[in-house]
């Protein structure tokens, strides 16, 4: 019965508001309250800290449970359980188990109908319950304020990884509107890691007398990329002074933690760090990462040494971003669904492959903002094939060709993912060309069954 329930929930679409899922957790025993928590938003980045800081955190022998979005291929790969750098996802007896729990509490009383993303929310926090790890990390699934995620009430950190302009419709037609939805997640004397820079962050954290941690790009700095991974050094500062409470900016090689003039009592330097994810883009995320740990360690009793974070970062692994998924011909899915973060993709390509152009295999949704989506990839792109993911909300590939070839770029389009996927392959074959698959995590299930 549980797919059959799974997919009736689709239709219930996004519905606003927490009233459904507090008072789902509400029958179910509110397990959101059991495991001490991170809790994750921002416009990208979320799911590459999630695991990262996972990783970290079990390779200093502590028990990790995580809960991101979307899937890729199966719901289960939502809750994932990390224990000693490897990370293994829930059983299918579990997961049914938990759903059935669920689909009582939903009917019990008046029915309360939540939508899909409600439902699988109150399975990571009955997962977590069940399973009782050391610590559980949860990443927002669309926004913060009014995201189901933000029943947590004392999270140990909350961290807001960027802010850029998505799901305009929901969250608003500004990053400072959008950010102020990010930053609803900030809840009282909660410590704050962020790399968005919207004044709404530290006027929200001030209010609630959070401590608020800013990195910067002179944080972290690049040695050495290649496909198989990266070599970065890190530089962090953290003031540590609490009679102040005010953000200073003026030096950029300092983490600031929401105090002027403070005196800097934790600086830890990392050279040399290999890790295994790949992608211009993730120096961001591992900044967030480190950060977040210095800040962890600094707020809560988790002890966590240098050579963890090294096995850490080495041992992260995230399907989807820059991933290689074949190397005869070399293809490389990365799930880049927004304009920055194709412009960031572009960038990382660059740097791989300089003064080249390449294959694309692309699909995307049509809330997003494609037409600069194309501008962007349209400097590396060779060819673009369109395709439709399977998504309600998806652009139809005539229409992204469209707007691929009003760039001038040569693209064709398929009705399916799979004849596309294989034309695009074999052309790759014959031209010895890199191909990148790109737009969406959606299309991710469809693309590696097809392998």
């Amino acid at each position: 019965m549980t797919p059959e329930y799974m997919e009736s929930l689709k239709i219930r679409g996004i519905i606003p508001g927490l009233e459904r899922i507090k008072e789902l957790l509400k029958r179910l025993g509110n397990p959101e309250n059991v495991i001490p928590t991170i809790h994750i938003s921002g416009t990208n980045g979320k799911g590459s800290v999630c695991c990262m800081l996972a990783s970290i955190l079990s390779c200093a022998g502590y028990s990790v449970a995580t809960f991101n979005s979307p899937y890729m291929t199966d719901y289960r790969e939502s809750f994932r359980e990390y224990r000693d750098g490897a990370c293994e996802n829930m059983s299918e007896e579990i997961f049914s188990e938990l759903i059935d729990e669920i689909r009582v509490a939903e009917t019990k009383e008046e029915a309360i109908y939540p939508t899909e993303f409600e439902v699988l929310t109150a399975v990571a926090f009955c997962y977590f319950r069940k399973i009782n790890p050391d610590i559980a990390i949860v990443e927002c699934g669309l926004g913060g304020k009014g995201d189901a995620t933000n029943v947590l009430k004392q999270p140990l950190l909350t961290i807001i990884t960027n802010v850029s302009l998505e799901h305009v419709g929901i969250l608003g037609d500004t990053t400072e509107k959008i950010a102020e939805q990010k930053a609803g997640i900030i809840k009282e004397n909660v410590p704050v890691v962020t790399g968005c820079r919207e004044d709404i962050i530290k006027k929200i954290s001030e209010k609630n007398h959070s401590p608020l941690y800013e990195i910067f790009d002179k944080n972290i700095k690049l040695k050495d990329m290649s496909l198989c991974g990266m070599t970065v050094d890190f530089f962090g500062c953290i003031n540590d002074d609490k009679t102040q409470n005010h953000t200073s900016s003026s030096d950029f090689n300092t983490i600031s933690a929401n105090k002027k003039n403070a005196s800097t009592s934790i600086i830890n330097t990392l050279k040399n760090i290999k890790v295994s994810l790949v992608g211009d883009y993730q120096l961001e995320n591992i900044n967030l990462t480190l950060t977040s740990i210095e800040v962890l360690k600094k707020h809560t009793q988790f002890k966590i040494s240098q050579n963890e974070i090294y096995k850490g970062l080495l041992c992260a692994k995230w399907p989807g971003r820059f991933e290689i998924i074949s190397e005869n011909p070399t293809i490389i899915y990365d799930g880049s669904h927004n304009s920055d973060g194709i412009k960031k993709l572009v960038k990382t390509i660059k740097s791989i492959y300089p003064d080249k152009h390449i294959l694309v295999l692309m699909g995307v949704m049509a809330d997003k903002d494609c037409e600069k989506m194309i501008e962007i990839i349209s400097d590396i792109s060779r060819k673009i094939f369109t395709v439709t993911p399977d998504n309600k909300r998806a652009l139809p590939s005539n229409e992204l060709t469209g707007l691929c070839r009003s760039y001038d770029i040569e693209s064709e389009a398929f009705n399916d993912i799979k004849t596309g996927f294989l034309s695009a392959r074999e052309e790759a074959r014959k031209t010895q060309d890199v191909l990148l698959i790109t737009g969406s995590l959606y299309m991710y299930k469809d693309i590696i069954q097809y392998l």
